[in-house]
């Protein structure tokens, strides 16, 4: 099966994956967009919040979260730069971000 005239019809290994490969190096994928994939080491606790009667109530917001537009406001503050909450916009990804 072909994909596209663009995609080569060699879809092996390239020399720099082979050179890798051979020199046992550890490399980060950074085209992999499934964090569940990346090896984190999570905190133990960072599902408690889910345990809490308010993450049982769903409160869509367009923008994002106030509190979290007030706590992305005061970090950017720390670092010099005065943004106001309501002008920060926060998506779930870059793509949701593109579209704005």
């Amino acid at each position: 099966m072909r994909f596209s005239n663009r995609t080569p019809d060699d879809l092996s290994h390239n020399q720099v994956t082979q050179a890798i490969e051979g020199a046992g190096v550890i490399a980060f994928d950074l085209t992999q967009s499934n964090p569940t994939q990346c090896g984190f080491n999570y905190p133990t606790k960072l599902l408690e919040g889910l345990g809490q009667p308010e993450a049982l109530r769903y409160q869509p917001e367009a923008f994002g979260f106030p509190a979290a537009r007030e706590t992305v406001a005061r970090y950017l503050a720390s670092q010099g730069q005065l943004v106001k909450p309501e002008n920060l916009v926060l998506t779930a990804s870059t793509s949701e971000a593109y579209s704005y």
